[in-house]
């Protein structure tokens, strides 16, 4: 049987830039059992042209805060932006859910194999990104999203009661 296409397709990923730190003195590895601080960040921004056609600028972090960095003695700052687009016909409700979990969890595949292959040239050897859970980083992102969204009125809020109230 062969396999059906997904409604969600990944047109395109590129590299934005991709930074690695290494410290190569003391021992000539590290333990490679003991997983690296991942950090995630992701921004979706749909197309003002077409409503089935989104990018995402996605970040993976490693070892990026200092105690980390010296505990296994790498870091890594890699920037993707992917591209995708939906089949005509596919509801909103159906690419809400697709675009906020499924296009992460690709892009985050497509990382995987980048780090992988970088680290391996490094005294970190071969480093497999660990899973992360992106419905708790969606959740995470949907609250920043909320509080940035209230902190305007707030201030608005203020000016109005110092100024007597709305203007006319």
């Amino acid at each position: 049987m062969s396999a059906p296409f997904a409604a969600l397709h990944l047109d395109d990923v590129l590299v934005e830039s991709l930074h690695m730190r290494t410290d190569v003195r003391g021992q000539p590895t590290t333990n490679s059992d003991e997983p690296p601080a991942v950090d995630v960040e992701l921004d979706i921004v749909q197309s003002h042209d077409e409503q089935a056609r989104f990018m995402i600028p996605f970040t993976v972090r490693l070892n990026h805060r200092t105690a980390d960095f010296k505990r296994l003695r790498y870091s890594l700052d890699l920037k993707l932006l992917g591209f995708f687009s939906f089949d005509p016909g596919v509801d909103t409700h159906e690419i809400d859910h697709l675009i906020g979990l499924n296009a992460p969890s690709l892009l985050y595949g497509v990382a995987r194999g980048i780090v992988a292959q970088s680290l391996s040239l490094t005294h970190a050897g071969r480093v497999i990104l660990p899973s992360v859970n992106f419905v708790e980083i969606m959740r995470e992102r949907e609250r920043k999203l909320a509080r940035r969204k209230r902190i305007p009125d707030a201030r608005m809020d203020e000016e109005q009661a110092s100024s007597g109230g709305a203007q006319p």
